[in-house]
């Protein structure tokens, strides 16, 4: 494992496909680790253009694990990545959110955790078409745990959600055709999760296929102002 990880890191960076010499990035995540950075650029009406920036960073090359794989062991573990990014646009909307995706145990275990912030300006359009402006602030948390059941492809875990959000309308009062008009909700939702994933790789997938079946429970138990089921 040693030597195959030292014959990646010798070879060139190329952000280039072989085979067309167009942009391509999956040379970069199949065969080097560190840092990607990923640009963003927004044109939509609703906010205005902007631009964001993704940070990616890599604990080791897919590839690598993939020359690990065996008989016994097929399973190829993704390497461990986290994530940062923000994003904010012409008309004051912004974004930022970090996360973290780990495994453990040659891929027995699976965690995947996140928080964002976004405090977006946008239009409300009534009967008669005319625009109303308003604000949507929110934070969010996603934390997921999986473990793999023998030594098959399934896994099954758990996933909470929770999102605090709290709309104002410009000036304060509220259009006459909105009924039920709620400042503030939060949606804190636990789920059971069973996942079927043979992908050879999580980011560029060559062959294998990924499925999976939620079952979803909002409480006001775990944070949230709703009880519903999905």
């Amino acid at each position: 494992m040693f030597l195959h990880a030292r014959a990646y890191e010798r070879q060139p960076l190329s952000f280039k496909d072989p085979e067309d010499g167009q942009l391509d990035m999956s040379d970069f995540l199949l065969k080097h680790k560190g840092a990607l950075p990923v640009p963003v650029v927004i044109t939509e009406p609703a906010v205005g253009y902007g631009l964001g920036l993704g940070l990616l960073f890599f604990s080791g090359p897919i590839a690598e694990a993939a020359t690990d794989s065996t008989t016994e062991r097929p399973n190829r573990a993704p390497p461990n990545v986290t994530a940062l990014g923000g994003l904010y646009t012409q008309n004051g909307t912004w974004a930022a959110a970090a996360g973290h995706f780990h495994t453990w145990d040659d891929d027995r275990f699976r965690y995947l955790g996140a928080v964002a912030k976004v405090d977006a300006h946008l239009d409300y359009f009534d009967a008669s078409g005319q625009a109303r402006g308003y604000t949507l602030q929110g934070a969010g948390l996603l934390q997921q745990f999986l473990a793999r059941i023998g030594n098959s492809r399934w896994y099954v875990g758990v996933r909470y959600v929770f999102f605090d959000a709290s709309s104002n309308f410009t000036g304060g009062a509220v259009p006459t055709d909105v009924s039920n008009f709620q400042k503030d909700q939060r949606i804190g939702a636990g789920s059971l999760i069973l996942d079927y994933d043979s992908r050879d790789n999580i980011f560029y997938p060559g062959s294998g296929s990924f499925a999976e079946l939620e079952s979803q429970f909002a409480r006001t138990g775990f944070g949230g102002t709703q009880n519903y089921d999905l």
